[in-house]
């Protein structure tokens, strides 16, 4: 039995954060927010797989810090959308707010290289259940849809998230997947409490902004009865 949290808490113990030199690959528009990006690299671990949704950090300097001696990189944390092992690429998605990522894009050409730090384990798959919640924004939407593609076929998923309609083409849907959309995150909670209690174990795995993070985890252990091994709960960001 892998229990989430325990997984997540020994795998976090048993590996260092790495870096690594990686080089932008390709940027592409996959919704109207959302960039997916390809970065390629030799130098990644092949005895440390990486998942979907493992978590990493890209080092990047702004425009203005041009001064190679006093430049500071700045650390914008992400996850993994893909991993090709054989091709040595991974893909990633990001929403194209103004800040730092966008203006990275708007500037960087085919083979500049980037420094990464990672990887961290978002989602552990428990072989004894065979359905998981999971509750987000647009934050954690690409972790969120990652996770989904990788689950096995005999997995079903309901998924709570408030996402643009524009934007929610990046989950794939599938058989044995219950979407409910909403477009603010005030309304988590709401349509959380609107579904029946899980009539079997399961994981849930929540990511969203503080506040609401911590709402959405006092509903699953409190009136869902969720156990804290089965449950995963990241702030992703503070109002």
């Amino acid at each position: 039995m892998t229990m989430l949290r325990k997984a997540l808490r020994e795998t976090a113990r048993s590996h260092s954060m790495s870096h690594y030199d990686v080089a932008f690959e390709s940027a592409r528009l996959v919704t109207t927010n959302f960039m997916r990006v390809r970065l390629t690299s030799d130098n990644f671990d092949q005895q440390r797989p990486i998942a979907p949704a493992d978590a990493f950090k890209l080092g990047l300097i702004p425009r203005h810090e041009s001064n190679v001696i006093t430049r500071v990189f700045r650390m914008r944390a992400l996850t993994v959308r893909r991993f090709n092992a054989s091709a040595a690429t991974l893909d990633f998605d990001v929403v194209l707010h103004p800040g730092l990522i966008k203006e990275w894009l708007g500037r960087t050409e085919r083979g500049d290289v980037v420094t990464l730090y990672g990887f961290r384990h978002e989602w552990a798959q428990d072989n004894c259940l065979s359905h998981a919640v999971f509750i987000g924004d647009s934050s954690s939407m690409p972790a969120i849809a990652a996770i989904v593609e990788s689950l096995p076929d005999e997995w079903t998923a309901t998924v709570l998230a408030a996402v643009p309609p524009g934007d929610r083409s990046l989950l794939s849907l599938r058989d044995g997947v219950d979407v409910h959309w909403t477009e603010s995150d005030a309304e988590l909670l709401p349509l959380m409490r609107e579904l029946p209690v899980p009539a079997v174990r399961c994981n849930v795995w929540i990511a969203a902004e503080a506040g609401v993070t911590r709402e959405l985890r006092h509903h699953a252990t409190s009136a869902w009865g969720v156990a804290r091994d089965d449950l995963h709960a990241a702030a992703y960001w503070k109002r």
